[in-house]
């Protein structure tokens, strides 16, 4: 599953088109419903948090109560009649309940109240007698080998939208048991009548059903038992409304010729199959499934597999029924039915393919479609295994809370990321979009074809796919430089969210569906790719890819651990004794990772190793407890001032105090962490770090761009952490006035932002701008050259549009009106903006122009068809000033009839990136708490984004001090619970850094800034 947050490293405001990334975006003063919403969900809470009021009378109270056991009364006895029968039970004792209790129907209500930590007692089934299970894992009695589904799917304003079926369920009893215990949640169930021996046709009454809530668990009791090595079948019918939390079988909408139009599709991951049908959803309970699917005649039906045949229906309905799967999890499971039409092709290895999307904006899918046919082929000879299926489509969706999900054979996509539209669409959108689509096919093997036994190895999913999407990318753009790009969009943001005491080990033990939903973040994704890179570089050429297609060979169709994988990688490393497992075992067990300091002595160097923390005053969480003292095997590499090209290697083992190294002679400087390959931060003693910046200063080409990137980001965050002089990281910035690639330049401004909203509110800030628009000053100067419209190189591109953005949100003069005159001569002419300037320019005309300015780009967020354009103006619409429009936008945020959920995090986001709107945005989002944790309890992404959002650019301490008292009384929320610790560690960092660092830091730039930055506008 590809990520769905838009972090950027940029200035005042938020920068849509940066590459998302984990990708995975004011407060009503009045305390009153904002009458601009009209949203019951945004007035809901407005009344929840109402203290006074008049109560009722007691007269009134006792008439209320009568009339509520009336029609409670009343509701029992028609459903008794209504309810089928149920099969006449044996005679038991107390213990199990007895089976008369037993509804013949079981309704898992959403509304239903939930624990938040399993019980100690025994658990509790809904109707109230005991449940026989009180573990969240399945028992290991049973194991489905095959799924039968028919599912019916009504889309119809009138008749409403809900779906109906049936499954049978083939499996087979692993040990004897009487009962069965599998998941579903959110729907009502008909209690079977019996499950039967697929052997001899033998069958056993089903005496019992019961639903555990806390647990999403189904449990049916049966008048024998099942005899070991048996196999079995089980029918089940039920039903449900479509869901709206974007995650099960959900209702999503779209507009086509101002018609409202509808549209079910899934998302299961990790944990919502069980929401669209009875199952055993666990990924290591592989099974195959047949899928026919019920439908209106005007609409079609898609599944994992191909259509075999339609067959016409009474009523104005069709049948649709589908090939059998190959054995997969269920999460895996994925259907669709809609209004939609596609483009298709054929690769040349024979898989069919295609793409799908509604009918308005099919002509923005052929850009996916090339991607598609040239990768599939690329992946088979990368993997040397066959892509297993006939046909990979492709779907875009409206309603989408991740990027994208790999659903085999069929992988849904969030609008934007899978359309392009030439002209509109930037650069950076474009190579998201091919990232996207290449993160998802990687997952066809590494995640499809072999899955993780259980969650807790996620990363073995989302790590190799991030890390096998820039080999695909690159394969389908070399002149992207993709592998530059991996240091700076992956690399780095794995080391900044790993420097977090609350941060988490890549193999993390989990269990329920929320501690689950937690880890799918910047360490599972970007983390787990940054070792797996580490890994292969530590390792002679095509030692890792062979030990890589040994795994998938050895486990296709099944389930794998870590150690599998360094087992295989092991096996092919056979010049070396090497223990694979020994060694990656202290970066997937352990959170965190090390800084090595380097000490010269003459041509003699010590390397010494420390968990590095990303401020002074943090510590390790206690939640997890490191198995190697937080110590670690590391593949330490360098280079010298003599031979550049020369990469040497020395292995750091994690029980070595001290691991000395020789330079040879007559070297002037060394740099550690060639290309930045190893997930770990280099120190140096400040003669090193001297020369190493002289270098900079005169030739920084002697460096490659990983390791300028590198050097910039290393030095930062030493920095920022009290490991090195903040003056030494600032030195070190000033030979960016000739620096002209993207990727450091990137590095730099990424950490340049996070000082800069610390500063923000500080006297320093003034002094702040000055520097930063002096370093922007020579690249506004060379892009001005050729003029803004000028169409540039794919890397220069993104600069351009970084660098022109970050000087308007800054307010350099000459930007600002260019910037505000192209905005002009758009709303004024429909003249065209450059796709790469459009949030540099939108941004700009909204927070330098008027009410009506905002009032336009609303308008052109309406009416726009290309997802990627929605994206720029809902991002140019937060960067207002006004407190009016700020106040409006964050309640439209939560108003579904404004703005769809998918996109409330970048509202929120984009309002609080800057000055105007980060108070405002984090007021919004403590009052609106309990309704965002409700609405995205499936959107972790979502959850973690717009706490971030909010919370970064929080440093004084009276902010700190609130919103801490908040999230504190609010830790037993089980979605977003990491996300608020790292955000209240991330604060008091900010206040600490700023305590200590502001004098220093404000006098630096005041004494280091070139005059020719012309000044600010903000």
């Amino acid at each position: 599953m590809a990520s769905g947050a838009n972090y950027s490293p940029l200035r005042e405001e938020p920068y849509e088109d940066s590459v998302d990334r984990l990708d995975f975006a004011p407060l009503n003063q009045d305390d009153e419903p904002n009458p601009d919403t009209g949203n019951p969900r945004i007035q809901a809470v407005g009344w929840r948090g109402f203290r006074g009021g008049r109560g009722c009378s007691k007269v009134s109270a006792v008439v209320l109560v009568g009339m509520v056991i009336v029609a409670i009364l009343l509701i029992a006895v028609i459903a008794s009649l209504a309810r089928p029968r149920c099969v006449p039970p044996p005679t038991e004792p107390t213990s199990p309940p007895t089976a008369a209790s037993s509804p013949a129907a079981v309704t898992t209500s959403p509304n239903a109240v939930t624990t938040s930590s399993p019980p100690v007692a025994a658990p509790t089934a809904t109707n109230g007698e005991p449940f026989p299970w009180n573990d969240i894992r399945l028992p290991k009695s049973v194991k489905p080998i095959h799924y039968d589904l028919t599912l019916t799917t009504h889309l119809n304003n009138q008749t409403g939208f809900k779906a109906a079926g049936k499954v049978r369920i083939d499996f087979q009893a692993i040990a004897a048991t009487d009962q069965i215990i599998m998941h579903c949640k959110n729907m009502t169930v008909t209690k079977p009548t019996q499950v039967t021996s697929i052997g001899d046709g033998k069958a056993c009454g089903v005496t019992k059903m019961l639903f555990y809530e806390t647990n999403e668990q189904l449990y049916l009791g049966l008048d024998k038992e099942l005899t070991s090595g048996s196999n079995y079948t089980v029918t089940l019918q039920f039903s449900y409304e479509l869901s709206d939390t974007l995650d099960g079988y959900y209702l999503s909408s779209y507009k086509e010729n101002n018609v409202e139009r509808y549209i079910a599709s899934t998302q299961f991951e990790p944990t919502a199959a069980r929401r669209a049908f009875p199952c055993f959803d666990e990924p290591a309970l592989k099974a195959t499934f047949s899928m026919k699917m019920l439908r209106a005649e005007r609409l079609i039906s898609l599944f994992n597999t191909a259509l075999v045949r339609t067959t016409s229906l009474s009523n104005g309905m069709e049948k649709d029924e589908f090939n059998t799967t190959v054995p997969m999890s269920t999460y895996l499971v994925a259907f669709v039915v809609c209004d939609y039409v596609k483009i298709s092709n054929t690769t040349t290895t024979g898989t069919d393919i295609a793409v799908y999307t509604s009918r308005g904006k099919i002509d923005q899918a052929h850009l996916a479609l090339d991607v598609l046919q040239k990768t599939i082929p690329f992946y088979e000879t990368f993997f040397d295994i066959a892509y297993p299926l006939s046909k990979q489509d492709m779907i875009a969706i409206p309603d989408f809370s991740a990027g994208a999900m790999e659903n085999w054979g069929l992988i849904t996509y969030r609008e934007s990321s899978i359309l392009y539209q030439e002209g509109v669409t930037s650069s950076s959108r474009k190579q998201w979009i091919v990232e996207t689509v290449t993160h998802e096919l990687a997952h066809q093997w590494f995640g499809n074809l072999v899955t993780m036994e259980w969650w807790n190895d996620l990363w073995l999913n989302e790590g190799f796919a991030t890390y096998v999407q820039y080999i695909g990318t690159n394969h389908y753009q070399p002149d992207w430089h993709m592998m530059d790009q991996f240091t700076v969009l992956t690399v780095q943001a794995a080391l900044e969210a790993d420097s977090q005491g609350n941060s988490h080990p890549i193999s993390v033990p989990v269990g329920d569906p929320s501690e689950i939903n937690a880890i799918f973040d910047s360490i599972s994704y970007d983390k787990g790719s940054s070792i797996i890179r580490m890994l292969n570089d530590s390792l002679p050429d095509q030692v890792f890819v062979k030990g890589l297609r040994s795994y998938l060979t050895k486990f296709k169709f099944s389930n794998a651990k870590t150690k599998d994988l360094w087992d295989a990688v092991s096996e092919a490393y056979t010049t070396s004794d090497l223990n694979i497992a020994d060694m990656m075992d202290t970066w997937t067990l352990q959170m965190g990772y090390p800084v090595v300091t380097l000490s010269r002595k003459g041509t003699k160097v010590t390397a010494t190793q420390k968990h590095f923390l990303h401020s002074p005053k943090a510590k390790p969480s206690k939640e997890f407890v490191s198995p190697f003292n937080y110590t670690w095997t590391i593949p330490l590499t360098y280079i010298t001032s003599n031979d550049v090209f020369k990469t040497k290697s020395v292995t750091m083992d994690r029980n070595e105090a001290e691991v000395p190294f020789d330079l040879g002679g007559n070297v002037l400087w060394f740099k550690a962490n060639s290309n930045q390959s190893g997930f770990y931060r280099v120190n140096y003693d400040s003669g090193n770090w001297h020369a190493l910046i002289n270098q900079l200063k005169g030739n920084h080409a002697q460096l490659s761009v990983a390791d300028r990137a590198n050097l910039i980001d290393d030095a930062f965050s030493l920095a920022w952490a009290g490991q090195l002089k903040e003056t030494t990281a600032l030195e070190l910035s000033k030979y960016l006035f000739k620096e002209t690639e993207y990727s450091p330049l990137y590095a730099a401004l990424n950490n340049l932002n996070k000082m800069g909203k610390v500063l923000r509110n500080t006297e320093g800030y003034d002094a702040f701008v000055e520097y930063v628009l002096s370093l922007l000053t020579p690249q506004l100067e060379r892009f001005g050259r050729n003029g803004w419209h000028t169409e540039e190189p794919h890397l220069q591109g993104f600069l351009k549009s970084v660098v022109i953005y970050d000087a308007a949100a800054l307010g350099h003069p000459e930007t600002v009106q260019n910037a505000t005159k192209l905005f002009r001569e758009w709303r004024d002419n429909d003249s065209e903006v450059p796709a790469n300037l459009r949030s540099a320019v939108y941004c700009a005309g909204v927070k330098y122009g008027s009410r009506d300015d905002w009032e336009f780009c609303w308008n052109k967020y309406q009416a726009t068809s290309v997802a990627s354009e929605e994206r720029v103006l809902l991002a140019a619409l937060g960067c207002t000033y006004d407190p009016h429009l700020i106040n409006r936008y964050l309640h439209w945020s939560m108003n579904e009839d404004k703005i769809k959920s998918q996109d409330t995090g970048t509202v929120i986001s984009s309002i609080a990136g800057h000055s105007a709107g980060a108070y405002p945005a984090l007021s919004f989002v403590i009052e609106n708490w309990d309704t965002i944790i409700e609405r995205f309890e499936g959107s972790p992404f979502e959850i973690s984004y717009i706490i971030h959002a909010v919370t970064s650019s929080v440093s004084r301490k009276l902010e700190y001090e609130e919103a801490s008292k908040f999230f504190l009384d609010h830790l037993d929320s089980n979605s977003g619970k990491r996300a608020v610790q790292q955000a209240m560690e991330n604060m008091q960092a900010n206040v600490d850094w700023l305590s200590a660092h502001r004098v220093e830091v404000t006098e630096w730039f005041k004494a280091n800034t070139r005059p020719a930055s012309a000044g600010n506008t903000r």
